[in-house]
């Protein structure tokens, strides 16, 4: 998703069990992130 045009990913929360990485760099539009607080396997 690296330099995409997306404004925002997904509404609401999401557990997202096998989301480990989310490379979101020079998304210039991106002006939402959600919780990823519920995915436990993402690493920073």
């Amino acid at each position: 998703m690296r330099c995409s045009d997306l404004e925002q990913l997904w509404e609401g929360n999401q557990a997202i069990l096998n989301l480990k990485r989310l490379n979101l760099s020079h998304s210039k539009k991106l002006i939402r992130v959600p919780d990823l607080s519920m995915s436990p396997n993402i690493k920073e």
